[in-house]
């Protein structure tokens, strides 16, 4: 942003920083969706079910013949507004997660 800003205008800059902001958002999607794949097989899908019968479908979409993700993901938007938070309350908090989660990764190897 600082470099577009400088070198080609606040108009640039603030196209370059909603682009990389858009795109951080579908990653984050991406990966908070796998996740909560993840947390569902542990779980033996037990929230997959319990999502489809709180929005009213009546039957898993894979059954229709269409994609499984075709429901609302409750768990990975739950995962995106987190990881929202840490980033908005600043390097403070996002430090400490950071720390957490190298923690953990070193104490699983």
């Amino acid at each position: 942003y600082a470099y577009s800003y400088h070198a080609l205008g606040e108009l640039a800059a603030v196209a370059g920083a909603t682009s990389l902001t858009l795109e951080y958002g579908l990653s984050g999607a991406g990966v908070a969706r796998s996740w909560s794949a993840k947390f569902a097989a542990l779980c033996d899908s037990a929230f997959v079910d319990a999502t489809y019968r709180t929005y009213g479908v009546p039957s898993k979409p894979a059954r229709l013949g269409r994609s499984m993700d075709a429901y609302l993901d409750v768990v990975a938007a739950l995962l995106q507004v987190a990881c929202a938070v840490v980033v908005a309350r600043g390097v403070s908090l996002s430090k400490r997660v950071v720390n957490v989660m190298t923690v953990l990764k070193v104490a699983l190897v």
